[in-house]
């Protein structure tokens, strides 16, 4: 029998303080194999200028996350969508999440 699959198509509203809660809470539910980001090309040209910053941030971020998570350094840094963002060769970007937000039922 194949294996049945589902697409779930979802919206944001830019501003919604409430939004990022939110989408954490719906992804959370679903647990989904494959997120893609729909990103404008103004959105692309921004990154592309702003690489390094972005990066920086980044990097912030995911020492944050091992201090507070506990995780070791291997294993953040190992993760496939992390190392496809600091790889200079890699042109796409990835999203890449800290802490659900949303609340453990």
């Amino acid at each position: 029998m194949a294996k049945v699959s589902s697409l779930i198509l979802i919206g944001t509203v830019h501003g919604d303080p409430y939004g990022f809660k939110k989408l954490s809470c719906l992804l959370q539910e679903k647990k989904p194999n494959i997120i893609t980001v729909e990103i404008s090309p103004y959105s692309l040209s921004f990154r592309a200028k702003n690489v390094s910053e972005i990066r920086r941030t980044l990097w912030k971020n995911l020492r944050r996350m091992q201090n507070e998570d506990g995780l070791s350094w291997k294993e953040i840094i190992s993760h496939g969508a992390i190392m496809g963002i600091f790889l200079p060769a890699h042109r796409t970007f990835r999203v890449a999440s800290g802490k659900i937000l949303c609340p453990k039922k």
